[in-house]
Order: C-alpha cells, then sequence, then structure tokens
C-alpha cells in the first residue's frame, strides 16, 4: 500500500457520509482498536476501554485513500507471488477461519483501502505507551461474508 495523501477524508465526515451502512456498525471503534494492537504490538485480542480509545490521535483528523493494495506472498510450491486488490475490480477475498470454525474459510468483499497515522496520546491513568510521533497504520475496510450467508 503507498503512502499517498492525495485523497483523504476528515474522519467524522467519512463516518457521517457513511452512516446508515451496515458496514459501518462499530466502524470507528472497530478501527481504533486495529490501531491500537497495531501500536502495542498486540495480537489483538485484548479488550480497549473507551479511555484507551480517546488517547489514540488521527493526524489531520484524516484517513487516507487507496486505490489498490498488492500483496505478496508464498505459493503452495515455495515461489514467489503476488496479487492485488482493487475495490472496484477485484474486491472479493478468502481467508482461513478462526479456528474451531464450522467452514475452513471466511469470504470478505473489500470496501476500502486505507491508511492513517496515528498516535496515542497518553491519558491520565492510562496503561497506553505513547507513541514517539505519528506512526502509519494501514487497514483494509471489509464486509465480512460467512460461509452460511454464501451459500444461503
Amino acid at each position: 500500500m503507498g503512502n499517498g495523501k492525495q485523497y483523504f477524508e476528515d474522519v467524522p465526515s467519512f463516518i457521517q457520509n457513511h452512516k446508515g451502512d451496515l458496514a459501518m456498525l462499530d466502524f470507528y471503534k472497530k478501527l481504533k482498536n486495529h490501531v491500537l494492537s497495531q501500536l502495542l504490538d498486540d495480537d489483538g485480542s485484548v479488550e480497549y476501554t473507551s479511555a484507551d480509545h480517546s488517547a489514540v490521535l488521527f493526524e489531520n483528523n484524516r484517513l487516507y485513500q487507496h486505490k489498490v493494495v498488492r500483496i505478496n506472498y508464498t505459493t503452495y510450491d515455495l515461489c514467489r507471488n503476488q496479487d492485488s486488490i482493487n475495490p472496484r475490480t477485484h474486491p472479493h477475498i478468502m481467508v482461513l477461519s478462526p479456528e474451531g470454525s464450522d467452514h475452513p474459510f471466511t469470504y470478505g468483499r473489500v470496501i476500502g483501502i486505507l491508511h492513517a497515522n496515528v498516535c496515542i496520546q497518553r491519558v491520565s491513568g492510562s496503561r497506553l505507551v505513547p507513541t514517539s510521533g505519528f506512526k502509519h497504520v494501514d487497514f483494509l475496510w471489509v464486509r465480512w461474508f460467512w460461509y452460511d450467508t454464501v451459500t444461503n
């Protein structure tokens, strides 16, 4: 994913513009959870509080949009390969399902490719450690479909 800052949206405007969209359900909370897990280098299983969420600052209050993300991976025969995801032309993805799921795969549609420059501001009594300056965090905005919704 690139570092470009040409296409951006103000965070509150982005949320307001997509109000009513099911893909926006808990979007801001999930985004801040993702940002915190990236900045604090945890596995994403930590439950963050509203005080933790309020410590997250977005540089210039912006989300930067991208048209394509390229994924490098190793094929079954140990060769290197690359695939691209474009929300307009190739938005569908398939990933391994979490352990214990009925189906081995979970399916999704990439709605947006975004990045933000974020930092953690220490809040009094918070267990969070502040970052030194803003950090670049990439993320995909995905609408997930589970196996039973795909086949029914």
